[in-house]
C-alpha cells in the first residue's frame, strides 16, 4: 500500500489484502541460492510475476464474499466516490453472475510424467547423496506432468476446490495466455 491509501475494515480477523500480489516460482530460487537449480521453465512460465492492486474480492469459508479496497486519500472526493461506485457495481455483477460451470473443467487427457521412472529414481538418489553430504537437510522432490490444458482454466480451478480444499488458495491470471 502507498502512504495515501487507507486499508482498514471493521473485521479484525481478515487477512491483509491489496497492494502487491504475485508469485516467485521454484525456478526463481537460483537468484538467491548457489545451488544447481533447474534451467528456465521449459513451458515458458515466468520465474516471477507481481502486480499492484488496490482492490480485492475475498471469499470467506462461510460463503460470504467481501469487496475490499484501499481508499486513495490523494484523490478528490468526487473521484473516490466514482471509484467506489464503479467497484461496487462490478462486485454486484460478480455476485449476480451465474456460477462457473464445471462441465468443461475436465482435462482432455490425463497428464503424463515428462521424465521417465529411471530419471526420477536417479533424482531421488542424488537428493539422498546431497542430504548425506550435508548439502541439504530436507528435500521436496517433485516431477513435471504434461498434458493438454483444460478448455476453461477457471472452471478447472472451480472443480478442484471441493476436491482439494485448503484454507488459503487462489486462482491467479497474469494475462490472456
Amino acid at each position: 500500500a502507498t502512504q495515501s491509501e487507507d486499508w482498514q475494515w471493521e473485521q479484525n480477523d481478515l487477512p491483509q489484502l491489496g497492494g502487491w500480489i504475485g508469485y516467485l516460482s521454484f525456478e526463481c530460487g537460483h537468484a538467491w541460492e548457489p545451488f544447481p537449480w533447474l534451467p528456465a521453465d521449459p513451458a515458458g512460465f515466468d520465474d516471477y510475476h507481481f502486480a499492484r492492486y488496490r482492490n480485492a474480492v475475498l471469499f470467506l469459508p462461510t460463503g460470504e464474499a467481501l469487496l475490499l479496497w484501499g481508499e486513495d486519500d490523494s484523490l478528490a472526493p468526487q473521484l473516490q466516490n466514482a471509484e467506489r461506485a464503479e467497484l461496487t457495481t462490478q462486485f454486484n455483477q460478480l455476485l449476480d453472475a451465474s456460477p462457473i460451470s464445471t462441465s468443461s473443467a475436465l482435462l482432455p487427457a490425463a497428464p503424463q510424467p515428462v521424465a521417465d521412472a529411471q530419471s526420477y529414481q536417479e533424482s531421488v538418489r542424488q537428493m539422498r547423496r546431497w542430504i548425506g553430504a550435508g548439502e541439504l537437510f530436507q528435500a521436496n522432490l517433485s516431477h513435471r506432468l504434461q498434458g493438454p490444458a483444460p478448455q476453461d482454466a477457471r472452471a478447472f480451478y472451480a472443480s478442484l476446490r471441493p476436491r482439494q480444499p485448503t484454507e488459503m488458495s487462489a486462482y491467479f491470471e497474469t494475462g490472456p495466455d
